[in-house]
């Protein structure tokens, strides 16, 4: 199996090796013993697969928050045309 794969193995069938098809189990875990990209994508998709999807009124608190932080954030100096060259 290869990394395409198994990334196609967990959007299909999640991160738990027990709903893996047990044809394609096997060479899925042998990659994940071999590859640490492999174990990023399984820990990221098993992470994903835990935490609660957020409701409306949290995503709109998280956006409210991020404009204030980015209404806050200093602009950065105006550069001219040549100070690539310092």
């Amino acid at each position: 199996m290869v990394e395409a794969e198994f990334a196609a193995l967990l959007a299909g069938h999640g991160a738990a090796p027990a709903l893996w098809p047990a044809a394609r189990r096997g060479a899925a875990l042998a990659l994940l013993e071999r590859s640490a990209e492999a174990r990023r994508r399984h820990l990221d998709a098993a992470l994903a697969e835990s935490l609660p999807p957020p409701d409306a009124a949290t995503l709109a608190r998280m956006q409210a928050r991020l404009a204030a932080r980015i209404a806050r954030s200093p602009r950065p100096a105006p550069r001219g045309r040549l100070d690539w060259l310092r």
